[in-house]
């Protein structure tokens, strides 16, 4: 099921609680409700333009509504061994996409300058043990950012996957950032 079906039947009980789907760069175009709190986990690392996407949410928080980011660095993150191949993938990738893969640089700043108070950051360091699996992390962290590539890229990405998860002494180190801030 989709995400928000997903969310509907994990929460059924809760009265009080709504889910809406829609793009964060429509929600300051469209006549929603304000938002008590807004939770993105693994979503920043997605966007193209993360500063409209958080002055977006930031207009549409409630006063004294709050913000969870939970989301990845690329700089904190090590896959050993990594392939070259995969190295030159990912960061075509990214070319392509202009995607904002490091949270860390830039976002706590923004969140300040929009006016969000009483920022957090925390960290929590994984291992592919964490994910499920070497498999379960390399579906979750690193095939998603390839699917707009061509089919030949698919081929490569698919051999690269194979040689990560045959080897028995690849591991992955990666650090969640959890971002936490205020509307006054």
């Amino acid at each position: 099921p989709n995400l928000i079906q997903r969310a509907k039947r994990n929460h059924s009980k809760i009265e009080a609680v709504s889910f809406i789907k829609n793009s964060v760069y429509n929600l300051n175009k469209i006549s929603l409700p304000r938002f008590d709190f807004v939770y993105a986990k693994l979503f920043f690392q997605t966007l193209e333009d993360p500063d409209t996407a958080l002055e977006n949410i930031f207009v549409n928080l409630k006063p004294g509504g709050r913000l969870c980011i939970v989301d990845v660095d690329d700089n904190f993150t090590k896959l050993y061994p990594t392939p070259s191949k995969l190295e030159s993938l990912l960061k075509s990738s990214k070319q392509s996409m202009q995607l904002s893969r490091n949270i860390c640089d830039g976002i706590p700043l923004k969140l300040t300058s929009i006016g969000f108070v009483n920022l957090q950051i925390q960290s929590k360091l994984f291992t592919e043990k964490s994910f499920g699996g070497m498999q379960m992390f390399i579906r979750e962290f690193i095939e998603f950012r390839l699917q707009h590539l061509e089919d030949s890229f698919k081929d490569t990405f698919d051999q690269i996957k194979n040689e990560i998860v045959s080897n028995p002494n690849a591991y992955v180190l990666t650090n969640l950032f959890i971002i936490i801030a205020d509307k006054p």
